[in-house]
């Protein structure tokens, strides 16, 4: 065994006397392993707000290359094409956002808080 694969082991050892997870990144405290539903929660929460950045920052670069184009048409036609897309993308996600919850209420669920149980018994 080299001496990574000890130190590994080790790590592993020490995080499962404290009740983390076995790749050694401590968990929060109000966060379990076998809690799928904040899990899930989390990942839909987190892509929502990632798209909506990423649709800003494309919308602003979009911006500065509308003002960068000095007159000139095809880079101006570039970024026409920047912002609609950046403002498509920005109305993708807020629908997504919608039908997310009109489907939970539909369905009488919580998707924003999923108690769907734990996976370890």
């Amino acid at each position: 065994m080299n001496i990574i694969q000890k130190i590994l082991a080790q790590n592993q050892q020490t995080q499962l006397n404290k009740g983390s997870t076995i790749i050694g990144i401590n968990q929060p405290e109000n966060f379990k392993v076998s809690d799928v539903g904040t899990a899930i929660k989390n990942v839909i929460n987190a892509s929502l707000v990632i798209a909506a950045l990423v649709a800003f920052i494309y919308l602003i670069l979009g911006g500065i290359q509308w003002i960068t184009s000095g007159g000139d048409k095809s880079a101006m036609e570039s970024a026409r094409n920047k912002i609609t897309q950046a403002i498509v993308g920005l109305i993708i996600v807020a629908a997504a956002y919608a039908v997310m919850n009109l489907v939970s209420s539909f369905l009488g669920l919580n998707i924003t808080n999923l108690d769907i149980g734990n996976i370890y018994k």
